[in-house]
């Protein structure tokens, strides 16, 4: 469905919770929310980059000095009333295979508004600002 150029890109939710099932893969976790407009979504989180960002709840940056990803942060899975704002940044090309890559954004609420929670992945400093920016605001569609 995230490749359908009808879609909405970003994607944001404001979750109500997380399900389980089967697929002809196995067991499965889906997203369960609703957006802005009041549509509800299930959202099958079965790739590796929504379940690291969504279901494990890392946060990963760069470290130039070990040239690979570290865990910086781990928030566990997303709970109902935070918001989840998932863009579909195209196919990417693995050792093995080509995958769907996804840049996932996490704001929880502490009473003073969202806290925006950045998967700083590939974003530059600038690109995180504006985002911290935008969730501040009140995570607007686009971002």
């Amino acid at each position: 469905m995230f490749r359908d150029p009808a879609a909405p890109n970003p994607l944001t939710l404001e979750v109500s919770g997380l399900s389980t099932g089967f697929t002809k893969f196995g067991e499965a976790t889906w997203l369960n929310g609703i957006d802005r407009a009041g549509k509800k979504w299930s959202i099958l989180l079965g790739g590796i980059v929504l379940n690291k960002k969504l279901i494990e709840g890392l946060i990963e940056k760069w470290d130039e000095a070990s040239r690979q990803y570290v865990v910086v942060e781990t928030l566990g899975p997303v709970k109902p009333g935070e918001m989840v704002s998932i863009k579909y940044l195209g196919d990417k090309e693995g050792a093995s295979f080509t995958y769907p890559n996804f840049r996932v954004y996490r704001a929880q609420g502490n009473g003073n508004g969202a806290i925006p929670i950045i998967d700083g992945g590939d974003a530059t400093p600038a690109e995180e600002a504006a985002v911290h920016d935008a969730q501040q605001a009140g995570f607007p569609e686009g971002y």
